[in-house]
Order: structure tokens, then sequence, then C-alpha cells
């Protein structure tokens, strides 16, 4: 293919999601997306006021002093406005750092806590109305499934953290709530796979360090590049992919044309447990077979743990870090059966050297299964075989855990997950009229009344 030809199918794939930002209304969204995209709010919101003690937050929050001084967005969960890529930082930060927010399966991503950091700050600032607000946060949504979607196709090969695929959906959302015309937006999406993240996301895990899948940045590139487009700042088209993908990939304009059709906001899941969507089947499993057998930590043998080869890398045993805990199967395990219960409460630097937790992890042993490998990325499946001392033996294997789209967690789980991270932090009365906002948004003529609930 020659380079104008290539520069012509770029062009194509960036003018195909230019067209649905340009022209999604908030009256013509499916029910069901609008009515998901405020679950994930909710989702988002009570992850994000139940980070604010996590040492990745507390130390990236020092980025908002070369940020400068402009208090143009609120940072939530706090008595305080910055500037907007501060306030994208900040609050990317607090809704990532837990790694307790919605995902995505084809995308190997996590669009809320990149969306609604961009959606927010800029609504804030712009004065945009809910519903325009809400709009924003769908297309948001559907840009990042469908570039995580295009990426994920070389992941086995190329693992690299879901905030690279993630900046499109950033600089999507970030256009339409700045009103960007249509070149404006093709720009910025190109700005922002210019600029796209790039972290080598396994050896993050292996060295426990908080960069993870470098989400925040995904979002600050993505809301930094439609700035710069407002402004008139130039890149190459768009790919909506890789950028360093061949450009004859006749995939991507196939992918991006469903934009407007269908809506995979829909088919979000969302976590039982504020660690990496790779442990929860494991746990899922783990839970399972506790509450159904009275199983005893004291009197484990052996935990067997059969899954797919990319889980394999999540053997840590000693973690000595909260990012190593919510990348480690023995250790997150461990804290369940030691506990009996594994949440935002377990995400504590107190239980790395206990002793007893130590003692279970070592039981775990992880292997390869090649009918579940086969499953990944679609599921994300394993199968758990506990012995104990007295040589009876029990096996659990889940391929559908928790909060998967559709499931009983996904409808109702949520509410009581914000709850139960929520009101430690607001009191009942304020937690519960928060979640009302929330729920009757669209309703609301400013986004006002949720910005002064979202303050401590």
């Amino acid at each position: 293919m020659t380079l104008n030809n290539a520069t012509a199918k770029n062009k194509l794939n960036a003018t195909i999601v230019a067209r649905f930002v340009l022209n999604a209304k908030f009256r013509r969204l499916p029910e069901a997306a609008v009515q998901m995209v405020k679950r994930c709010l909710l989702d988002f919101i009570g992850v994000a006021l139940a980070s604010g003690h996590i040492p990745a937050v507390k130390s990236g929050f020092g980025l908002l002093d070369a940020l400068g001084t402009s208090e143009d967005a609120t940072i939530v969960g706090c008595d305080l406005r910055t500037s907007v890529i501060g306030a994208v930082w900040a609050n990317s930060m607090l809704g990532s750092a837990l790694d307790f927010e919605d995902g995505y399966y084809p995308s190997v991503g996590h669009p809320a806590s990149v969306i609604f950091p961009v959606t927010l700050a800029i609504a804030e600032r712009e004065d945009k109305t809910p519903a325009e607000f809400l709009t924003a946060s769908i297309i948001g949504y559907e840009v990042c499934a469908r570039s995580g979607m295009l990426m994920t196709r070389t992941y086995r090969e190329k693992p690299r953290g879901s905030g690279g695929s993630s900046v499109y959906g950033a600089a999507a959302a970030a256009a339409r709530l700045l009103d960007l015309n249509r070149r404006g937006i093709e720009m910025a999406l190109g700005i922002a796979g210019a600029y796209m993240t790039a972290i080598p996301v396994l050896k993050s895990h292996a060295h426990e360090a908080m960069v993870k899948g470098g989400i925040p940045w995904g979002a600050v590139s993505g809301t930094a590049a439609a700035f710069l487009a407002r402004r008139g700042f130039t890149a190459p088209p768009a790919t909506l992919q890789d950028p360093f993908s061949p450009d004859n990939d006749e995939n991507a304009p196939m992918v991006l044309e469903s934009l407007g059709q269908e809506y995979e906001i829909i088919n979000v899941y969302f976590k039982r447990y504020p660690s990496c969507r790779w442990t929860h089947a494991p746990l899922d499993a783990t839970a399972d077979i506790m509450h159904k057998h009275d199983i005893v930590a004291e009197r484990i043998k052996t935990i067997r743990v059969e899954t797919f080869k990319e889980a394999l890398v999540l053997d840590l045993r000693r973690p000595s870090s909260l990012e190593g805990v919510q990348f480690s199967i023995p250790f997150t395990m461990a804290l369940l059966l030691a506990k009996g219960e594994f949440g935002a409460g377990q995400m504590s630097l107190e239980y790395l050297q206990d002793p007893f937790i130590q003692r279970i992890a070592d039981k775990v042993r992880l292997e390869i299964d090649p009918a579940l490998d086969q499953m990944f990325p679609e599921r994300r499946p394993a199968r758990v075989t506990i012995t104990t001392t007295e040589g009876r033996s029990f096996s659990k294997e889940i391929t559908e855990v928790h909060g998967e789209p559709g499931s009983d967690f996904a409808a109702e789980g949520v509410k009581d997950k914000f709850f139960n991270l929520a009101t430690g932090r607001l009191g009942d009365s304020r937690a519960k009229k928060l979640y009302e906002t929330i729920n009757s948004l669209e309703y609301f003529s400013s986004l006002e009344p949720l910005i002064k609930l979202l303050k401590t």
C-alpha cells in the first residue's frame, strides 16, 4: 500500500469516529446505554471515594504541584479544585489505584477510570448540562471499546497497558465537550494516537510498580490532544489502533462502523474484588468452596489453580506493595481465606508481613489448563482445587465471574458496592443523596448538585 493510500485509510477511520462524536444525541441514545453509563459512574465514584489512602494516590497527587494553580475542576472526595489536566490526572489515579473499577474484556481495558475523569473535569469547566456530560461519557466508552478491540488482536505478542488504546476514548469524549468540528475531532484523535502511552505492563507487574497499565497518563494524553487540536496543533491521521500496526488493516473500518448502531458500554463488567480481573475466577472459586464446605484456613494442605497462560505471571508470593497484592493470585486468595473476605478494607499494608497469610499463599500452585487457556481474552477462567490436611478435596471451576455483563451483580451488586465504599466517607444520608442524584442525573439542569456531593 502506498503512503497516500495508507493516509486515506487512516483518515477514513478517524472520519468514522468523528461522525459518531458529532452526531450522537442524548435523546436518541438507547435507554440501556443511559442506564449503564449512570451505573458505571456510580461505581467509579464509589471506588474513587475509597481510594484516597492508597500510597499510589498519595504519591501521584505530587504531580498536581506542577500542573498550575487554576481552579477549573473538582477532585473527587476532596474540597479541592485544580486545573482540568490536574483533575483528570487525580481522578484517574483515584479511579484506578484500587484496581476496583469496571472493565471491558475485548479491550483488556478499564474505561471508567479514563472517561469519567475527563468528562467530569471538562463538563464542569465548560458548564455543560448533565445530558451533555452523559452523552460525552458514552461516546468515550464506545470509542475506548473499539480502539481497544483493535489493539488487543496483538495483545499476546505485545501486551501494553490499557492506558494506550484508551487515549482515543479520552480524546473523543474531550473533543465532544469542547465542541470541536469534524477536522478538530480527527486531529484530536491523531494527536492522541501519536502521543499514546506504551506501558510495559508485565514489567510493571513484575516490579510491583505504581504505573500499572498507565491509565491516568492515557486519560491526560487524550485530554491534552483535544485541547491541542482546538488550537490548531496537527498530527498524522489516527489509525484507532496501535500506531505501529500495518496501515492496510481492513478490520478497523468494520469495527468502527458499528459506532452509533451497537453500544458496547452495555457489555462492561464490574468488579467484586479490588484486584486484577485475572485473579477473580480463582477468588470466586475459593469463596464458593469456603462457603459450601466450611473450609478452615489452618487445615489447608494444598491449593491448585488451573487457568490461562497469561495469569501465571500473577504468582507473587511476597508482595511488597499494594500493587503487588492486586496482581498476585496466591496472596489475594490467602487474604480471602485468612480474613473471610477480600474487599477495599483488606487492601492495607499491614497484611503484607502477616506470617499466616504468607503461609497460605505458599500453598498455592498455578498451572495452565489448555481448555481454559483457549477462552482468553474473551474470558478469564480458572479452576481451584483445595485439599485439606484430613485428605478431603474440593474443586470449583469458574468461567463466568461475578459482575459479568448481564449478571445479578452487574445489575444490583454495584449499588451495594457503592454504599459499602461511599458511606464511610460521606455518611449514610449524603451517600444516599449522591446515589439518588446519579440515578436521575439527566433530569437536572446543571452538574452542580453532583459536583457539590463529590466534595468532602
